[in-house]
């Protein structure tokens, strides 16, 4: 089973079939939801209630197009118009809904099922719904409310054909996959309906007592004439619906019609699905919400809960007309606005006076308003320029300070750096002249005269021999850079003398 769940709208909201006349007020109490006839004229106009109206197949002209999937969304009502009136009147202008075919292959083309309602034909309607009901807010064609069904239903690989007979006609609707495939007006009504019961029946019958008799089955099992005279009233339905069958078997390749549903402005008609079976051969049903799961009250004429559906549904502008909505309040019409723009005026005008004063009284508050924080202001302003003094004077003596101090502090440090560079440097000198003495010792060679000059040390050396003389310059001369011009004898001593000048590589 379908779950039948759908929000409820806060709106009024009432329905009704143009054919018969016939409004009902949708009550809700919960989840449920009552149908109310409304018989008196001064109850079926209710401002701010919504009212919702179908149009059978014999008021519109129903037809198929494809156009190319590059159009643009918003120009595609455009596109439909344009390829529309390549057929029809250019003079005339007509009414265009469209509703577009779900595909289930991928295609170059978008599908549509295209309505279209001739003026003259609009304005006839018009009139003669405004004699029985003032204003209808949406007008949708009939085979969109059998469409609406499938929201309900999970099983779209179907054929199913809808057959709805009301006081004007019979309309016919095949269905395939969930898409409207065809539609089509028979020429069946209850009237004629009514006339061939007549006839065959060769008695006189009100069509009140028709009406219990096709859809009270007490009524039908007490006279077996009854059943008789009404099935040979239907055989003239059952022809004109084979001979749709036939055309869209052979021109729609429609090989087999899974299911054929009836119902009608009078009620499910008794038997008629039977001899549906019977004469066509298809799958055949009575009526249209119970095989899709969909409760609704036995003594109801389908067609309203329909309407109720699709209006809960589907709220697209473009399958429904608005041409007999009620006229938009009186302030939001041209002669409203001009009345509201005239009393705006005159209320401007008596009140121009009372705003001046008004004003001025404003203003004047503003302006002391305005004083006092210009006071307030300029008070806190000299008490932060005598602070900015203040702090300015304190600044200057800090820096002052500063600069004493800095000037200390400079001569400390380079006092101490001096320092540090002296102790550095002279015992650098004595390492290395203890260094080299220890070498001079080794190799039996005296020092007589020490000098240091230009980061150099200048010695003056004497030994015993040359030769001690040359091998220390040897030893040394790896670690040092070495230059002595000579050595020689000191006939004095008896010693040998050479001046030697050594640096650090």
């Amino acid at each position: 089973m379908v779950n039948f769940n759908f929000s409820i709208s806060k709106e009024k909201t009432a329905t009704y079939n143009p054919y018969s006349s016939a409004l009902y007020e949708v009550v809700t109490d919960g989840e449920e939801k009552n149908f109310r006839p409304i018989q008196s004229s001064k109850q079926r106009y209710i401002k701010g209630r919504q009212t919702i109206s179908f149009l059978s197949n014999s008021d519109f002209i129903f037809e198929t197009m494809e156009i190319s999937k590059n159009i643009p969304d918003d120009e595609v009502e455009d596109a439909i118009h344009n390829i529309a009136y390549e057929e029809l009147d250019n003079s005339i202008e007509y009414q265009i809904l469209y509703d577009e075919i779900r595909q289930k292959e991928e295609s170059e083309y978008r599908k549509f099922n295209i309505f279209i309602f001739e003026p003259n034909v609009l304005k006839y309607l018009s009139s003669t719904i405004r004699s029985s009901i003032k204003y209808i807010d949406r007008i949708y064609p009939i085979p969109l409310l059998f469409k609406s069904l499938y929201k309900f239903s999970g099983n779209y690989e179907k054929v199913e054909c809808f057959i709805y007979i009301h006081r004007d006609g019979t309309s016919f609707n095949l269905f395939q996959n969930g898409e409207l495939l065809y539609s089509k007006g028979l020429n069946f009504s209850t009237i004629i309906f009514f006339e061939h019961f007549k006839e065959y029946l060769e008695k006189e019958i009100l069509y009140t007592e028709f009406r219990k008799v096709v859809t009270n089955r007490d009524k039908l099992l007490e006279n077996p004439t009854y059943r008789k005279t009404l099935t040979k009233s239907l055989k003239h339905l059952f022809l004109e619906v084979e001979d749709v069958f036939l055309y869209v078997k052979r021109n729609l390749n429609i090989e087999v019609i899974d299911s054929i549903y009836y119902s009608s402005s009078l009620g499910n008609i008794l038997g008629i699905s039977e001899y549906s079976k019977t004469l066509i051969g298809e799958n055949s049903f009575d009526g249209f919400l119970s095989q899709f799961s969909i409760p609704y009250p036995n003594n109801l004429d389908e067609i309203h809960y329909l309407l109720y559906l699709i209006y809960q549904h589907d709220s697209r502008s473009h399958i429904y007309i608005d041409i007999l909505q009620p006229p938009p309040p009186f302030f939001s019409r041209p002669t409203g606005k001009l009345a509201l723009s005239a009393i705006g005026a005159t209320l401007i005008s008596l009140s121009y006076p009372f705003y001046n004063y008004y004003q001025t009284y404003l203003l004047q508050g503003e302006i002391e308003r305005k004083k006092k924080v210009r006071n307030r202001l300029y008070r806190q302003y000299l008490e932060r320029k005598e602070l900015l003094e203040k702090l300015s004077k304190e600044r200057n003596r800090l820096a002052e300070k500063r600069d004493k101090y800095q000037k200390k502090f400079d001569e400390k440090l380079q006092l101490l750096t001096s320092i540090k560079h002296k102790i550095t440097t002279y015992t650098m000198k004595g390492q290395e002249i203890a260094k080299i003495t220890d070498k001079l010792l080794s190799y039996g060679v005296f020092i007589s005269s020490l000098k240091y000059q230009d980061g150099k040390f200048i010695l003056e050396v004497l030994a015993k021999s040359d030769n001690s003389i040359t091998s220390l310059l040897k030893e040394i001369i790896n670690d040092y850079d070495i230059y002595s011009e000579k050595i020689e004898m000191d006939r004095e001593l008896h010693l040998y003398r050479s001046t030697i000048t050594i640096s650090k590589k």
